[in-house]
């Protein structure tokens, strides 16, 4: 009972810090998701970082750190993602001005088609 607790409470902190808008608390969320990861996480967190990842808003080393983290959760829960909904939003992101970001949609891209 008391880890469930402890879990929801892990749950909402990483969901406030995904919904900050410094970008610095951003990126240690998502490098806490793709650290510490579990499929109920992907279940829990799964849809926000796409959002990220694709948003016109995120800065380069935002989005960096979304691919590498959603890469994580792919591997983690694969059903979640459907490749069709991704596939579209992750092209657009081979064109990004950022070599970061392309390399790790490249990455991303590749376990989606592997």
């Amino acid at each position: 009972h008391h880890s469930n607790d402890l879990y929801k409470l892990v749950i909402q902190a990483i969901k406030n810090d995904l919904s900050s808008k410094d970008p610095v608390h951003i990126c240690l969320a998502l490098t806490c998701i793709a650290n510490i990861g579990t499929p109920e996480m992907a279940e829990e967190i799964g849809d926000e970082v796409p959002k990220i990842l694709t948003s016109p808003d995120t800065l380069h080393g935002v989005k960096k750190c979304a691919a590498l983290c959603l890469l994580r959760l792919f591997e983690l829960k694969s059903d979640k993602f459907t490749h069709t909904e991704l596939s579209s939003r992750l092209i657009a992101l081979l064109s990004d001005q950022h070599l970061g970001v392309v390399t790790s949609a490249c990455s991303l891209i590749q376990a989606l088609v592997t």
